[in-house]
């Protein structure tokens, strides 16, 4: 098997595609941005709520649990 055989054949590199041409931009209508927005503003303000409602709840249990005391 000759390194540089005579018969190889040159190709030329393939040509580089610009991303745009690959994946099209989904233009999202004004509207749904407003409807998304709106969605999540409202799941902030649940979130929000329940929050506060566990910030009160008392805890039962150890104190100390997963503190290690030295004898």
């Amino acid at each position: 098997m000759l390194q540089f055989p005579a018969t190889m054949r040159q190709f030329p590199a393939t040509p580089i595609l610009p991303t745009t041409t690959l994946l099209p931009v989904v233009a999202v209508p004004q509207e749904e941005e407003m409807l998304l927005s709106m969605a999540e503003s409202d799941l902030e303000e649940k979130l929000n709520d329940i929050r506060k409602a566990h910030s009160n709840l008392m805890i039962i249990g150890k104190a100390g649990f997963g503190v290690r005391r030295r004898r």
